[in-house]
């Protein structure tokens, strides 16, 4: 798995995006943000690879997509 794939899943974790989260559905998020991200937020991948460290605006938008596939993911 490449780091600027790695960012995003740790991020989430750190942060509590994942609490909500049953733990035996953790790998299926996991897999399925993946996707996500090569999909639909390849520019952001893209970006973090990049500068190589999280801007505050690259945090925020960071944030607001998984808060977004979260909450989607939860139904």
């Amino acid at each position: 798995m490449a780091v600027n794939e790695m960012v995003p899943l740790i991020f989430a974790g750190v942060n509590g995006f994942l609490d909500g989260v049953p733990v035996a559905k953790i790998l299926t998020w996991e897999a399925d943000f993946l996707a996500h991200l090569k999909t639909n937020e390849a520019d952001l991948l893209a970006t973090i690879d990049k500068e190589g460290a999280l801007s505050k605006d690259l945090e925020a938008r960071l944030r607001e997509v998984i808060q977004t596939f979260t909450k989607s993911f939860l139904g």
